[in-house]
């Protein structure tokens, strides 16, 4: 059989694998369950601050290579590098604007491959729908690489696709938030996607779990909001539910789902929505934030919380809510790791494993300087 059969194949194993087991979760998780009990390792954990040149408000921050790049789409130019070592400035890149080659509304999904000592990543443009693969050191060395791949993303994805991953250079798996339902778009729309750019074809997942709670249609798409991030080495989807106190592990080659769920929480709590005039409820329990993921380990923001806990909180009305917890599994679904951090509103983060230093946007800062923080771990590598 050709590669591409078989790719193709195991992509069509995996979409009945995820229907087999979204038809069997009404009441309990299912197949392929992990309950853990406890972390191996637990620590308290105080952040310290990293001064940057930029005034910059970003959406994201990252790490290719030994390089850091933060995205912020108000600035002159998108894309911002810097070194890891000193947080010297590299440049700015993607000049936003209308023009044909320029960038509205980019994201970087967290994804970059190495290959032959060039370093590929790939970005999409929430407002152009481009889908673009580009060479990191020709970027760097001319300001305007070229793009190795570049496609154009289906009307039905855009404005609901939330994070897309490359398996090869013309086949896709993502996930989607927001008003996605079969209603507004036409389709069996759910939380993941498969799109082949041959063809133009995308194809729907059921969502899963099943809950017996009716939802607005409107609101079928935020009820399964998740966070995810993509181990290239091995194609595994990592997916930490928002609203559901669970992380599946989509295995993209063994075509299998695995759900970590901790002892006690087996049962899933449903979510009640309904609301006339609020699209999430202020009583909606929120547990999983961002995650990062590399080759090795799994990092997961988790507060449990709700909207109405924090806005009482932060108005003086409520003594305190839970600070963020850095939880690390490995990709088999162990629990490694867990720390208490000092901080509660945090966004976009990334972990570099040469020196265990977890770098976090911090959204709840006082100052402009302490907009980038950071934690030192312990080595990972040497808990058993």
């Amino acid at each position: 059989m050709s590669y591409l059969f078989c790719r193709k194949l195991k992509m069509r194993m995996l979409l009945l694998v995820l229907i087999v087991i979204s038809l069997g979760c009404k009441s309990e998780i299912g197949k392929g369950l992990i309950v853990y009990d406890s972390f191996q390792v637990n620590d308290v954990l105080t952040h310290q601050v990293h001064k940057i040149s930029e005034p910059l408000s970003p959406s994201r921050i990252d790490i290719i290579d030994s390089l850091v790049l933060m995205i912020d789409y108000k600035m002159e130019h998108a894309f911002h590098f810097y070194k890891i070592s000193d947080w010297s400035y590299l440049g700015g890149f993607g000049k936003v604007g209308d023009g044909p080659d320029e960038v509205k509304m980019p994201r970087f999904h967290g994804q970059f491959v190495k290959k032959n000592d060039e370093t590929f990543f790939w970005v999409s443009d929430f407002r152009t729908y481009d889908l673009k693969k580009i060479n990191l050191y020709d970027l760097l060395a001319t300001g305007d690489a070229v793009p190795k791949v570049r496609l154009k993303l289906p009307p039905v994805l855009t404005w609901t696709y939330n994070d897309i991953y490359a398996i090869s250079d013309e086949e896709f798996i993502g996930t989607v938030e927001g008003d996605v339902s079969k209603e507004a778009l036409g389709v069996e729309s759910g939380r993941f996607f498969s799109y082949k750019s041959q063809g133009d074809t995308v194809t729907w997942l059921p969502n899963w779990p099943i809950q017996e709670t009716e939802v607005d249609a409107e609101k079928i798409g935020y009820l399964y909001s998740s966070f995810s991030s993509f181990n290239s080495s091995t194609n595994q989807v990592v997916s930490s539910m928002k609203f559901y106190d669970r992380i599946d592990l989509v295995d993209v080659i063994n075509n299998s789902v695995s759900t970590l769920i901790q002892n006690g929480n087996e049962s899933i709590k449903e979510v009640d929505l309904k609301d006339d005039r609020y699209l999430i409820p202020p009583n909606a329990m929120n547990y999983n934030g961002f995650n990062y993921a590399t080759t090795n380990y799994i990092y997961q923001l988790y507060n449990k919380f709700s909207e109405s806990d924090s806005k009482d909180f932060f108005a003086g009305r409520q003594n305190a809510i839970p600070m963020y917890e850095l939880r690390v599994f490995d990709w088999s679904g162990k629990a490694i790791y867990k720390a208490t951090l000092d901080k509660r509103r945090l966004g976009r983060f990334f972990v570099d494993e040469n020196t265990w230093t977890m770098y976090v946007i911090n959204n709840g800062r006082e100052q402009e300087e302490d907009l980038i923080i950071s934690y030192q771990l312990k080595d990972l590598s040497l808990i058993d």
